[in-house]
């Protein structure tokens, strides 16, 4: 079976596959000394990652003189003993980590302490004070009490905890969402909820499997506990006889993912009907790892598949792999997923030894290693050239390069290349740099012949294949109709009936490309094939993105597309865009049925998606997006604070507290600050809808990088200086367009947007969107004037309307000095941004990464780190500012 898989997967799936192997594969120390070179030079540090191998100082020191940037990849390592003899070996290498080393599980750390470099270390919350194997005690925690996060500390399991301990830091624990209330290792008692009954955050505490659960408990309590946390706690004393006594009280989705349940196939079959498989959920039944899962389980409920989620399923580790269940359902599979799942890779390799997977790596023949020193080279001048064209400022250049370079490494076969080119050139296919698309862009006609042969084109990476789509969704008119008239497509009804559910996903993306190229017509002479399209996107699967534009396309044609702008709208109301979909709903709505009121429209999608929320995470999530939609779309936002989010003010600050219990579940580094919004609009709500004059009332922000004017301490900014002086950092730098460069100099320095806004200063060539400024409102940032450490940001290859007459100022990083700053390890509006103002947050920054000439040669999970950035508040002074006067 697993032979048959690799093989099977190998073009389409391999770099999924070679990411788990070389991150879970145990490689002997043989293997690593052989083929080092061809493994670095494709894979960069990843196998530097891999906790299986057995890396020794010699293996660390051959790969550390080989590939230098192994040394950074070794520091996150927890499987290497690093003790004061190895760390002092390699302590002023410049790949040295602190940042690393602080949060690594396999430090020697009596070792560490007893040494000069404490001050180097990262105690906060990604560093020591979430770390295991730390050797913890009253006495360490009091010493270095100042250093600690105890926000982490609060959850951390290791801590030596009992009731003396709780009591000698009671005023410096967090006790609700991932503190005490969550943490399983903490004893609590019903003696301690007794004492601390006004500090526990009861939705945690209800979700905490180290309680001494009993129904005496639960009596004791009532009234407190919450249902849903209870539901999915797999410390309750689950038996049927319990579950049936208090089936009233659960939540069945929660249920669902508790591997507590005393789960078997009479126990599933006989609440059939109640679970909740995963489909359109964060968890689910398929997630579930107390359900043993196999081929004959999934036959049983193969009438629900329209609510499984596959995506979980892959990822379950309990399913028993083999052949006749990999064969049957290996379609229906994520791989992605799969990938990750350690309890098939596991199975993969313990029947696979290393030269089974030597060609999933590999050229065995040796040809690769041939080719890839010639393109090394190549690559190499090419890099050369385009940083020549790119400091020149030759926009038009930059997009006919990109275009060459993309066209050559697809015609040779290296997709990463090939994308890293088509990234940064695509926006130029729809410039006037593009000429004659059929003439001159030769690539495209190349890809647009690919995608006509279905095999061909899903063989290609899916981020390749959705790039594809999004530059196909942007080509002209003219060269979406001859792709349509001149290519021999197959026969659609036979794709459309076949079960294959790429094929059917190709053919509808199909559709979607060509009614989006017709609907472009301005003249309006081709609106019926546009809608025509669409339909025929939608028959095969009702997507969002599809629903919105056809209706789009029937507004503008004088049609009525409201019915599906409603859908679309409602489909999205959660997503941080939705606003904008909010707005074009309502509007349309309120055009086309004259008897509906623009809050009526309001207050019926507000309904809608109230009620299709399941649970209060997402509650909390669909509130914030309509008080922004509300606040910044809706024309008579009065009536709509008063009117329409009225209706649930009541329940909703009685609750507000509650939705922390789903919180939990998602990736805290992507909603940090869903909580702090909600806290901050549930009140701007209150004051708006209290208020004679229905204006709105000024709130504090209350996020985690609230703006602050308030300068540093000397020893704080030595730290800050020290840091950017170990790494070379002396300027940072902000490019805009050489238009503003007068207003730059008129006002005495950068100003931040808002600011300018505030006090009415014009900004002749606007550097964001109204998007972009949006994610700044969001994330608290809208006050800052934001740079970039790498002098190359890839925000510069956008079109050449916006970056045409780009310029790069030089900032001197003195700058930190003069005002409140933050350091973000990626850009600042990303969703996972580690963003702060403490020496931690800056040492999290990936240097090694960030001072690249470009990201060119970086791997796709390394790019993110470097669009790093420092955040300045307010006002960059002139005088910090070293180059300008080169562009007047």
């Amino acid at each position: 079976m697993y032979k048959r898989l690799l093989d099977h997967k190998a073009e389409y799936d391999s770099q999924i596959f070679q990411t788990s192997i070389l991150k879970y594969y145990p490689f002997s120390k043989g293997f690593i000394l052989n083929n080092i070179e061809d493994l670095s030079n494709k894979f960069g540090s990843r196998i530097f990652y891999n906790e299986r191998i057995l890396w020794n100082e010699e293996l660390i020191e051959h790969s550390i003189n080989f590939n230098p940037t192994a040394l950074n990849a070794f520091c996150y390592n927890s499987k290497i003993n690093w003790n004061k003899n190895l760390i002092n070996k390699y302590l002023n290498d410049e790949h040295f980590s602190w940042s690393s080393i602080s949060r690594n599980e396999g430090v020697n750390w009596n070792e560490i302490l007893n040494s000069n470099n404490i001050d180097q270390l990262n105690w906060g919350e990604y560093g020591i004070s979430k770390l295991s194997s730390f050797p913890w005690s009253s006495e360490l925690i009091t010493k270095y009490s100042h250093l600690f996060s105890w926000k982490t500390l609060s959850g951390n399991q290791s801590l030596p905890w009992s009731l003396t301990f709780i009591d000698n830091f009671k005023e410096n624990w967090q006790w609700g969402m991932l503190g005490l209330s969550h943490n399983p290792k903490v004893p609590i008692t019903q003696e301690i909820i007794d004492k601390y009954i006004e500090k526990w955050d009861w939705p945690f505490l209800s979700g905490n499997p180290g309680l001494p659960w009993t129904e005496e408990l639960i009596n004791r309590f009532q009234g407190k506990w919450r249902n849903e946390s209870l539901s999915h706690n797999k410390g309750l004393p689950w038996t049927i006889d319990f579950f049936e006594e208090y089936i009233e009280l659960w939540d069945w989705q929660h249920l669902s993912f508790n591997t507590g349940l005393p789960w078997s196939n009479s126990f599933i079959e006989k609440y059939e009907s109640n679970w909740n498989f995963g489909r359109h959920t964060k968890d689910g039944l398929c997630r579930n790892e107390g359900v043993l899962w196999n081929l004959e389980l999934i036959e049983r409920y193969r009438k629900h598949f329209d609510k499984w989620s596959w995506w979980m399923l892959s990822q379950n580790t309990s399913i028993v792999w083999d052949n006749a269940l990999f064969e049957k359902y290996s379609d229906f599979l994520d791989w992605t997923a799969l990938a990750e799942n350690k309890s098939f890779i596991n199975s993969i390799f313990c029947n696979l030894e290393e030269s089974d997977l030597l060609s999933l790596l590999i050229d065995k023949k040796g040809e690769l290693k041939e080719k890839r020193e010639s393109q090394r080279n190549i690559t190499k001048k090419e890099s050369e050239d385009f940083n020549t064209i790119v400091q020149d400022g030759n926009w038009e250049a930059v997009g006919k390069k990109c275009l060459k370079y993309s066209l050559k490494h697809l015609r040779e076969g290296n997709g990463k290349l090939f994308f890293q080119y088509m990234q940064i050139g695509y926006e130029f296919i729809t410039c006037d740099c593009g000429a004659n698309w059929l003439e001159k862009d030769e690539y495209l006609y190349n890809y647009l012949s690919k995608i006509h042969d279905i095999d061909s084109f899903s063989s290609l990476e899916k981020d390749i294949i959705y790039l594809f789509i999004f530059i196909h969704s942007n080509l002209p008119m003219d060269a979406i109709i001859y792709w349509e008239k001149d290519a021999d497509f197959r026969n659609d009804s036979e794709i459309e009936s076949n079960d294959n559910g790429s094929s059917k996903r190709l053919i509808e993306l199909r559709y979607y490309l060509l009614g989006v190229a017709y609907g472009r017509d301005s003249e309006f002479q081709n609106v019926e094939n546009s809608i025509q399209y669409f339909n025929k996107s939608i028959n095969i699967r009702r997507t969002t993105k599809s629903l919105y534009k056809l209706g789009r396309i029937k507004e503008k044609s004088e049609k009525s597309g409201i019915k599906e702008l409603y859908e679309a709208t409602c489909n999205n109301i959660s997503s941080w865009c939705s606003s904008r979909w909010l707005k074009n709903a309502s509007e349309k709505m309120n055009i086309r049925l004259k008897e509906y009121e623009q809050e009526e429209i309001a207050n019926v999608i507000i309904k809608d998606s109230f009620n299709r929320s399941n649970n209060e995470f997402e509650f909390c999530k669909i509130f914030i997006n309509l008080v922004q939609a509300g606040r910044y779309n809706l024309p008579n936002k009065t009536i709509f604070y008063k009117e329409a989010i009225n209706i649930y003010l009541t329940d909703l600050i009685a609750n507000k507290e509650s939705f922390t219990d789903d919180y939990v579940n998602f990736n805290l580094s992507s909603y940090e600050n869903v909580f702090f919004q909600f806290e901050d609009l549930v009140q701007e709500a209150i004051n708006y809808c209290t208020s004679a004059d229905g204006q709105k009332s000024q709130i504090d922000q209350r996020s985690n990088y609230k703006p602050t004017t308030k300068h540093y301490s000397d020893s704080k900014l030595n730290v800050f200086r020290q840091t950017l002086d170990k790494n070379k950092i002396q300027y940072f730098y902000h490019f805009t367009d050489k238009s503003n460069l007068q207003s730059i100099i008129e006002n005495g320095g950068l100003l931040s947007w808002k600011y300018c806004r505030q006090n009415s200063i014009d900004i002749p060539v606007q550097g964001g969107n109204e998007l972009s400024q949006d994610l700044d409102e969001s994330k608290g940032l809208s006050n800052y004037v934001r740079l970039s450490i790498c002098k190359s940001h890839p925000m510069m290859f956008v079109p050449p309307s916006r970056a045409r007459n780009c310029v790069i100022l030089k900032i001197n990083s003195n700058v930190i000095c003069e005002n409140a700053v933050l350091f973000a390890d990626r850009n600042a509006t990303r969703n996972d941004a580690r963003i702060g103002s403490e020496i931690e947050n800056l040492r999290s920054i990936r240097f090694d990464i960030c001072t690249q000439k470009n990201q060119l040669n970086l791997n796709e999970d390394e790019k993110p780190f470097y669009q790093a950035e420092i955040l300045i508040y307010e006002k960059i002074p002139l005088e910090y500012i070293t180059n300008i006067s080169d562009f007047i």
